[in-house]
């Protein structure tokens, strides 16, 4: 008889390929509070490398050298492929490149915008302290972020004033400002001082027909009342407690 076929066994090995990195520099992401990169598609495989009608993806574990803003060497390890009839050769465990975590970019805005006061001083300069919030979302779990600026009132003077707080500056280098300026708005009270008479005895006059007494300059304010620079006068109505010639 004649056979008309022949039979054994055999294995069909993984056809080994080659991949790399097509983007080796400029693997950039914005702060967000990890290390990780994402391979996505920056890979290509060789030019012969893949048989006509397949599909198949690389997929890796991307890092980069630290989770913090800055330029950053990347590297992409556990290199694996997404179908059983390909391997990479044993050369190719791991791809490097270079990028950059470009800080988050993050709002600020005043939570109070209305009674920013403080009592007269003799500047025009305004505290921010804790009077600010960030967006809802735009710090990342576990971060500590604060915001510091210099404020100043239109006027030193005591009365109603328009505030705005400018060159903003952020604590930790992840993160950067979207907004360059707070404003709000405040006042500024006069200041609370004390005066007393220098002069409690002997307030003398001869007799003029009137029992009006002029202070002069019979008074003091209190040794730290009065802020440096600043010139203040106390004027008062003094009567006697009668016009007639006496003791009073």
């Amino acid at each position: 008889s004649t056979a008309t076929s022949l039979t054994g066994m055999g294995t069909i090995t993984p056809k080994t390929i080659t991949a790399t990195l097509t983007k080796t520099t400029g693997l950039d992401k914005v702060y967000d509070g990890n290390a990780s990169s994402a391979l996505g598609t920056n890979y290509a495989f060789g030019t012969n490398d893949i048989v006509s009608g397949d599909t198949i993806h690389l997929t890796a574990t991307g890092n980069y050298d630290s989770q913090n803003a800055g330029d950053r060497n990347v590297t992409y390890n556990n290199l694996k492929l997404d179908n059983g009839n390909y391997q990479l050769a044993d050369t190719i465990t791991s791809f490097t490149g270079t990028g950059k975590i470009t800080p988050k970019t993050i709002t600020a805005t005043l939570t109070n915008t209305t009674g920013l006061d403080k009592v007269y001083d003799g500047n025009a300069s305004s505290v921010l302290g804790t009077n600010y919030a960030f967006g809802t979302t735009d710090i990342v779990s576990g971060d500590a972020v604060h915001l510091t600026a210099t404020g100043s009132y239109d006027s030193l003077n005591a009365g109603a004033q328009n505030v705005t707080f400018s060159g903003l500056k952020l604590d930790n280098d992840n993160y950067q400002l979207g907004v360059t300026s707070l404003t709000g708005t405040g006042k500024i009270t006069p200041k609370t001082i004390t005066a007393t008479l220098t002069k409690t005895t002997g307030l003398d006059k001869i007799y003029d027909g009137n029992a009006s007494s002029a202070l002069g300059t019979n008074y003091a304010f209190g040794a730290t009342d009065i802020v440096s620079g600043d010139t203040v006068h106390l004027t008062a109505t003094g009567s006697y407690d009668s016009l007639n010639a006496g003791a009073q």
